[in-house]
């Protein structure tokens, strides 16, 4: 069952690999934490957040289709880690809930953007 269907606009971004101060310190890139609020206000904006409830246990599928605005080369994996660790505890309590996701790629140089579908899964 669909459970959640929003739109993303503007390029898709890649996550970012987390950085290191030289007293040893971690912490993730600004255009990376950017890029998953913006994702998250399209969630909301896109699902009326407010009556949305989080499925706290159940398994669930992901469809994420990225319109790329041109044809240089990303990985799909760090593509799709942006889009769910923007939507922990929003639309689902934590990926690790995600058993099934489908990635597709495409090019739209007239309109980059993100499509966004989460179901529930349903188990054999």
């Amino acid at each position: 069952m669909l459970i959640a269907e929003f739109t993303h606009e503007g390029p898709p971004k890649s996550k970012e690999r987390p950085r290191h101060t030289r007293n040893g310190h971690t912490y993730t890139p600004t255009t990376t934490l950017d890029a998953e609020e913006a994702i998250r206000w399209a969630f909301r904006a896109g699902t009326k957040h407010g009556a949305f409830p989080v499925p706290r246990e159940q398994n669930l599928s992901i469809e994420l289709d990225f319109y790329l605005p041109d044809r240089r080369g990303r990985d799909w994996d760090n593509l799709g880690k942006t889009v769910c660790d923007a939507l922990n505890g929003i639309a689902y309590a934590d990926d690790s809930q995600i058993k099934d996701a489908r990635v597709r790629l495409r090019v739209d140089k007239e309109r980059p953007r993100t499509v966004v579908r989460v179901h529930t899964l349903e188990e054999d």
